[in-house]
């Protein structure tokens, strides 16, 4: 078995490398308009790792425990009502107000 000499392999794992930390770094930003078991409704932002998750966050909000600003224990989501790109502007008015309104 024939060995690649060190000075061809090093370039080879260091493009492989970054190769790798571009495909994970990139990061999805979204925001989503949901109410709470209890009534609130509030825009919950979240970062996302990869696309896959992105199309599939309604699913994976809806019955989840996160925290809100009114609470120090952590709230179930009851309804995911729209969420979209933390770039992007909501639909209606209602979340366009508490987007707004929002600190982040």
């Amino acid at each position: 078995m024939k060995l690649l000499p060190l000075s061809l392999l090093l370039p080879l794992i260091i493009f492989s490398t970054i190769a790798d930390s571009k495909q994970s770094s990139k990061r999805i930003e979204m925001k989503c308009y949901v109410s709470m078991i209890g009534g609130e409704e509030l825009i919950h932002y979240i970062v996302l790792n990869n696309e896959e998750a992105a199309i599939n966050i309604e699913q994976y909000l809806l019955g989840k425990k996160i925290l809100t600003t009114k609470s120090i224990k952590k709230r179930q989501v009851y309804k995911v009502k729209e969420c979209i790109s933390s770039s992007k502007k909501f639909a209606d008015a209602t979340p366009k107000y508490l987007d707004k309104n929002t600190a982040r």
